[in-house]
């Protein structure tokens, strides 16, 4: 289940854990922690993000020890946002094309077709995916800067809106991811960032 993979990442070895099913088709299992206080508020934080996302195909980096439940749930929930969103960064020169061809229906629906075929090859569900499982360190970078903006007592808790918030990250994310279209879709998790409201 996705609560013993939390314990999995959490602790190298159980000491115990049972499988019985009750009527209401549940099962129990005893955890063995050394600071019971601490452990078992991560672990419960960690469940009740699972509880919102309970399994994903990310669930692998969590085994892995390449993500946290709070990072997966953040990757998952940017790749989502990506999916929609990032697609708009061609919006400008869409429109401008789209008014060079409004007396010209054809054109213009060749327009939409190709743009449509180019945003579901370009930034396809897979494809997102494929560039948060290549890039882990990247994510862990960006929750990192999203729990500093978001967070409540952060140092950065939610600053106002500043367009060129993340610079440093940008840049690392250009120099270190080497395909182009890996590093638009981790962008747009920073602008996810930048964004979002409380």
């Amino acid at each position: 289940s996705a609560a013993s993979d939390v314990y999995k990442r959490q602790y190298q070895r159980r000491v115990r854990e049972l499988d019985d099913d009750f009527q209401e088709a549940l099962s129990k299992g005893s955890v063995h922690t050394g600071n019971i206080d601490d452990d078992c508020l991560k672990i419960c934080e960690d469940c009740s993000l699972l509880y919102v996302i309970p399994r994903t195909s990310l669930n692998h980096l969590l085994i892995s020890k390449k993500l946290s439940v709070a990072q997966i749930t953040y990757a998952y929930i940017c790749w989502k946002f990506a999916y929609h969103f990032v697609g708009q960064v061609y919006a400008e020169e869409y429109s401008q094309l789209s008014e060079a061809f409004y007396n010209e229906p054809e054109l213009l629906l060749q327009l939409n077709k190709f743009k449509d075929d180019l945003l579901g090859e370009t930034f396809s569900e897979a494809r997102i995916h494929a560039a948060i499982v290549e890039h882990p360190e990247i994510v862990q970078e960006l929750y990192f800067d999203f729990k500093q903006r978001h967070f409540f007592g952060a140092p950065n808790f939610l600053k106002a809106f500043d367009k060129s918030h993340g610079q440093e990250l940008i840049a690392k994310i250009k120099k270190t991811v080497n395909n182009e279209i890996d590093a638009q879709i981790l962008c747009s998790f920073l602008t996810f960032n930048r964004h979002l409201l409380k």
